[in-house]
């Protein structure tokens, strides 16, 4: 496995309880964080605020089929590149080139033993790995800008070392920080992988180029460090999910 998924957050949506214990039980001991629902809207909603490394779907969902889950994946740009594995056996062929094109790496039997379901997993975060590493590489623009009135929204959607951080110090330029100096401003860092710890300077240094009072934070699956180790949400408020942030704005 590679560096990035020493620890990885791996999101499971399974309508069949048993099915999802299993999964769970062949990652116990593991330092993986594991995110479990039987509802395929929750299941959306936690890969939207937690940007998973992996998600592991069962696509016969009692609300939702799985092609309806992955095309709702597919229409969030937060959501858009997660890779996905099935818990299902083998697909019917016709479906794969489908398939992949909406993100879906690997295919994972659910009677599997224990060991052999545990390696699968960790095979298919490898792939997930490689696939988010395609992405990136691919990607023109690692920031995002979008402007309505009053309102500046920036999404940063790959690592801040290997690509967002040279763009941010391009993108958010003095021409643009006096443009956006009166908007209220959204900085949504839920796309970026992984944040270690020698990367915060960097996401500090982009908050101060932007140096906007009216500055807020979506930091997703990334709370948890940014309130640990800087002082961040001292100055910016800073929140976990879109909704907060907006009922946020709204309240202003």
């Amino acid at each position: 496995m590679g560096p990035l998924f020493l620890m990885a957050l791996i999101v499971i949506i399974d309508s069949d309880l048993t099915q999802a214990r299993a999964l769970e039980g062949a990652l116990a001991g593991l330092r993986h964080r594991i995110l479990a629902t039987q509802s395929a809207a929750r299941g959306i909603e936690l890969a939207q605020s937690g940007n998973p490394d992996l998600i592991l779907l069962n696509p016969e969902n009692s609300q939702m089929d799985g092609i309806q889950i992955l095309a709702s994946l597919r229409k969030d740009p937060i959501t858009k590149e997660i890779a996905v594995a099935l818990v299902q056996r083998q697909p019917d062929a016709a479906l794969l080139p489908r398939l992949r094109q909406l993100g879906v790496v690997d295919t994972i039997s659910p009677g599997l033993t224990q060991d052999l379901l545990r390696k699968k997993i960790l095979q298919s975060l490898v792939l997930a790995e490689k696939h988010k590493l395609d992405h990136n590489l691919k990607r023109a623009n690692h920031i995002h800008v979008r402007r309505t009135p009053g309102r500046t929204d920036i999404s940063i959607l790959s690592g801040l070392k290997e690509f967002s951080f040279q763009e941010a110090k391009t993108v958010l330029n003095p021409f643009f920080v006096r443009l956006t100096k009166n908007d209220s401003m959204v900085l949504d860092i839920r796309a970026i992988p992984n944040i270690n710890e020698t990367e915060l300077p960097l996401l500090q240094q982009i908050i101060d180029l932007v140096a906007n009072e009216k500055l807020i934070l979506i930091a997703g699956r990334h709370l948890g460090l940014l309130i640990a180790e800087t002082e961040i949400g001292e100055t910016v408020p800073t929140f976990f999910t879109q909704e907060e942030a907006e009922q946020h704005l709204s309240a202003r």
